[in-house]
């Protein structure tokens, strides 16, 4: 288990959709008596919560005294993402604003969505009296059709 509680397994399942889990023998059964790495019955999940320190000191350079500096793993990825570093405090020196388009369209896209979510209001509104209405002019139409047939009377009996 995960110090955050989640974990995140493999497993097989019976249809192309998994939508359907198979039996947890069914990988053991196929593959030789192994059982299925990263899977329930083995405990062991995909993902784990173990952190990477992103400080590396470099105690044999001479020119900063050992300072800690960014270690690569972590240097690598921030330089390749898509950021905005517009108005920041203590921000870069050369802040990269290529992407800030993209981050701002993002932004307006996530605004706009939760301003429909709450148009949904309406929708339901409209929904309910729509129903209201289809029952009553139901109710209207059996009371119109009884009375029809009351007064069709069989004088042939």
């Amino acid at each position: 288990k995960g110090g955050n509680g989640q974990n995140i397994y493999l497993g097989s399942f019976l249809d192309e959709s998994c939508s359907y889990f198979a039996p947890d023998i069914t990988y053991k059964c196929l593959n030789g008596g192994i059982d299925m790495p990263y899977s329930k019955s083995t405990g062991e999940s995909i993902v784990n919560d173990d952190c990477i320190s992103c400080e590396e000191v470099d105690e044999n350079a001479d020119d900063d005294g050992g300072d800690p500096e960014v270690a690569q793993i972590c240097e690598e990825p921030y330089e390749r993402a898509g950021k905005c570093e517009v108005n920041m405090e203590n921000g870069p020196y050369y802040p990269s604003e290529f992407e800030c388009d993209f981050v701002q369209s993002v932004h307006k896209f996530n605004t706009v969505s939760s301003a429909k979510s709450s148009g949904n209001t309406t929708a339901v509104v409209f929904a309910w009296l729509f129903a209201f209405v289809a029952i009553g002019a139901g109710g209207f139409a059996y009371t119109l059709y009884e009375k029809a047939n009351r007064m069709n009377v069989n004088l042939a009996a």
